[in-house]
């Protein structure tokens, strides 16, 4: 089921920092960040791992920035 926010939502930057994401996988595992993808939290990351052998989660990927154009 998609999430679908209005304009005046998605120009609004506090409004987009104050909405969060989050998306597990059923082990531990998670995705969570903002809609305007900054990081707001400590373990807010593409990639956050549970490994068996540890307690903590390990935030593996951070984010992506995309850079430069396709030709």
């Amino acid at each position: 089921m998609p999430i679908i926010f209005d304009r005046g939502v998605c120009c609004d930057l506090n409004e987009t920092i104050s909405r969060e994401w989050l998306v597990t996988n059923g082990l531990g595992g998670y995705a969570a960040g903002t809609v305007a993808g900054v990081l707001t939290r400590m373990h807010h990351g593409l990639l956050v791992a549970s490994p068996l052998d540890t307690a903590v989660p390990q935030l593996l990927i951070e984010k992506i920035d995309a850079e430069g154009g396709f030709d």
